[in-house]
């Protein structure tokens, strides 16, 4: 069941833009597979939706431009894009990255463009537009303007784009894809409808005797709150012979240093790398709030002011979702603000008998509440 109120489907951009623009509790829906399972969930009840769907002749498709720019219309399917003979000539990873959302189901329906307003670190192709320096044109009644996608993303499904503007083009410069090749890897438990535990996009500029890495782009999505450049990796091997690059890759960590990382240098904090581009992290217990120690101190009572959420039974108790989510993000606020980059999270196994102890770890028996609720937290 879909809580909707209202679905405009708009006759042009200019029109969803003055539409937009007339209700202030209206958003875009394109392919939906990501709005309509919000509303369904309740998390958008009531929702005013104005539909760019059928605009395709504004916002779909894939064109290289004279300048040799690669436009992308937002609406345009995954498969659209993943099966263009321009992106295949021009972004072949982008292309390799689009095969990958979901199943043959989703990349038929779900769009380009919706991955990358819903501002989801786990977003396919978020690394991958990250390391091909995209271009993003938004439009609403004010006009239009352009955002680099470095600048796009603030944080865990949060963006720049205001709520009435339209995503109207994504563009790659010339520049930023001719001479390059690279790969997209994803990772996750399962290799088919999956969301990404990690994804990386490698793009590389070689010499033309092809011995030598002139220029390197190494993107991150989920391994921080918005997709990232690992830009110290990519200084550490830019201008070296291949064999050089690997063999310096491979030897930043040895056997024992690999094994230390699983040690940590003392009981909250992994052992840092600088050579390899490690950081070290503080860790903190939870999962109702930090409690992460001061530095030096002897046990977890001398422990940094935080919030202290209620237990997470009685937070299941509530049956709210949305709640819980808010407790997740302050939590995660509070974390970096301390610098903590792990913490805690709610067991998910299911509790049989309260004389279990530790209960205040756990939400509940019930495994539909337990799991719906350990997904917001998180």
């Amino acid at each position: 069941m879909y809580d909707i109120e209202s679905l405009y489907e708009a006759r042009s951009v200019d029109d969803a833009c003055r539409a937009l623009a007339a209700d202030p509790q209206a958003i875009v829906v394109a392919g939906g597979t990501d709005v309509l399972v919000k509303c369904r969930e309740g998390k958008l009840a009531g929702a005013h939706l104005v539909s760019v769907h059928n605009l395709t002749e504004e916002l779909c498709g894939v064109r290289l431009e004279q300048d040799g720019t690669v436009w992308i219309g937002p609406i345009t399917w995954f498969h659209g894009v993943t099966t263009s003979p321009v992106a295949q000539r021009t972004v072949q990873t982008l292309c390799d990255a689009c095969d990958t959302p979901g199943g043959p189901q989703l990349r038929v329906s779900g769009t380009i463009g919706g991955n990358v307003c819903n501002a989801a670190t786990s977003a396919d192709t978020a690394s991958t537009l990250l390391a091909y320096g995209a271009l993003l044109d938004v439009r609403s009644v004010r006009g239009t303007r352009t955002i680099p996608i470095g600048e796009w993303y603030t944080g865990p499904g949060s963006c720049v784009r205001e709520r009435d503007e339209v995503l109207v083009g994504i563009r790659i410069p010339r520049a930023s894809y001719e001479g390059w090749t690279g790969h997209y890897f994803k990772y996750g438990k399962r290799r088919a409808l999956e969301i990404a535990t990690m994804g990386c996009c490698c793009l590389v500029r070689l010499s033309a005797d092809k011995a030598r890495v002139e220029d390197i782009r190494l993107a991150f999505g989920v391994a921080a709150p918005t997709p990232i450049r690992a830009r110290g990796a990519e200084d550490g091997v830019r201008g070296l012979t291949v064999a050089d690059a690997a063999e310096k890759i491979v030897a930043k960590l040895d056997r024992d240093r690999l094994l230390d990382l699983g040690v940590g240098a003392d009981f909250w904090h992994t052992r840092a790398y600088p050579e390899a581009g490690v950081p070290a992290l503080a860790v903190s217990d939870g999962p109702s709030g930090l409690r992460h120690q001061r530095p030096g101190a002897r046990d977890m009572a001398d422990s940094e002011p935080a919030t202290c959420f209620p237990a997470l039974a009685t937070a299941a108790a509530t049956w709210d979702p949305e709640l819980v989510e808010r407790m997740g993000a302050a939590i995660g606020s509070e974390a970096r603000a301390q610098g903590v980059g792990v913490v805690l999270g709610p067991g998910l196994n299911i509790k049989r008998s309260p004389l279990c102890g530790r209960n205040f770890e756990y939400f509940s028996e019930d495994p539909l509440l337990a799991g719906t609720l350990r997904s917001e937290e998180h």
